[in-house]
């Protein structure tokens, strides 16, 4: 058996995509074919990524033999600050370029959003998009998508169990602190255990500012034990059956990284209930 090289030629003005080719090859009398295709790709490639700092830089590949100069725009989603709206760039053949746009206004969010951005360079476009994390999303609780009664973009589970968020935390419309809705959280059936509900991504810059986090809390009894825990800062307290507003200071570190850790726990044994979840920067 012996393999022999088969050289392709690709156009220069070959649009991106797929293209099926038929190999031909005759020996001793007899033909076979055998089908294949080649992939087209975009001479331009970007990348986007979200720094600890707030701030996302696009990479610019340049996957074609020419220099590519052209500029970046980029497309903020509603209640999201971008501290530009385009960057130029020029970028020599097969290598790559970043830049860069600070990004700010997650906080208040409810849900993720994308940010887009566009290259364009001579005739050709390229946007791609990055989903951006609020650092707690749907905190009011309101917003249940699927209609389950639970909340969107929080999981639940017990001390040492799977993550079955039916199991102990639920949307319960008895006099929520605001709102249609709070949270509400029943203790575990294992008395040594706690109840944990956390959100499925949450991100905040690390970026050396302070921010304030308040929370509402109602308990059954004042033994009860609600915490709230945000990348190490604990709240605790609140008394029997009205509802206590809790609030608490974080300094994000540059060194933090990007995730926040959050927490809501039923450490009791009895149903407490969350509200109004929120931080801003304060400084």
């Amino acid at each position: 058996m012996k393999s022999v090289p088969v050289a392709l030629t690709i156009p220069a003005n070959a649009k991106p995509g797929r293209y099926d080719l038929t190999l031909c090859i005759e020996a001793d009398g007899v033909t076979a074919s055998y089908p294949h295709w080649v992939t087209v790709g975009e001479a331009l490639l970007l990348r986007l990524q979200h720094q600890a700092d707030g701030s996302v830089n696009v990479t610019v590949n340049n996957r074609s033999d020419k220099a590519r100069t052209g500029t970046v725009t980029f497309t903020a989603p509603v209640g999201v600050t971008i501290d530009a709206a385009a960057r130029p760039f020029t970028v020599p053949p097969w290598t790559k370029t970043t830049v860069a746009v600070k990004v700010s206004g997650l906080e208040p969010l409810q849900a993720p959003v994308h940010l887009l951005a566009t290259a364009v360079t001579g005739g050709e476009t390229v946007t791609r998009s990055l989903m951006l994390y609020p650092p707690l999303p749907n905190g009011h609780f309101e917003n249940d998508t699927a209609g389950d009664g639970h909340a969107d973009w929080w999981s639940c589970w017990g001390t040492g169990d799977d993550r079955h968020f039916g199991a102990f935390a639920f949307l319960d419309k008895h006099e929520p602190y605001e709102g249609k809705y709070c949270l509400r959280i029943d203790p575990h059936t294992d008395e040594h255990k706690q109840v944990y509900i956390r959100p499925l991504v949450a991100s905040l810059d690390a970026d050396g500012h302070s921010y304030r986090i308040k929370v509402a809390v109602r308990k059954t009894e004042d033994a009860d034990d609600a915490e709230v825990i945000v990348s190490g800062v604990k709240l605790t307290g609140g008394v029997a059956g009205k509802w206590t507003v809790l609030e608490g200071k974080l300094k994000r570190y540059p060194y933090a990284g990007r995730r926040c850790d959050v927490q809501l726990i039923n450490a009791s044994r009895h149903p407490v209930w969350f509200d109004a979840l929120s931080i801003e920067r304060v400084d």
